[in-house]
């Protein structure tokens, strides 16, 4: 709901692509939640594999 509020946000640009589509306000709420939170499920995996290479060095280095 804060990007929505935020004129110049990314979260802002993607509802108002998504309204300009013809997707109702409560639709597109829905949609732009849908969106962030996909993008950080993508964030956590990454960070997931970058620190299971991590402990894989780690664990290199003391064999």
């Amino acid at each position: 709901m804060v990007q929505i509020r935020m004129p110049a946000s990314a979260g802002r640009g993607y509802y108002d692509k998504k309204i300009a589509e013809g997707k109702s306000p409560r639709a597109m709420t829905r949609s732009l939640k849908r969106h962030l939170s996909d993008h950080v499920w993508r964030i956590m995996l990454a960070d997931e594999r970058r620190s299971c290479r991590q402990r894989e060095k780690e664990s290199d280095r003391a064999a």
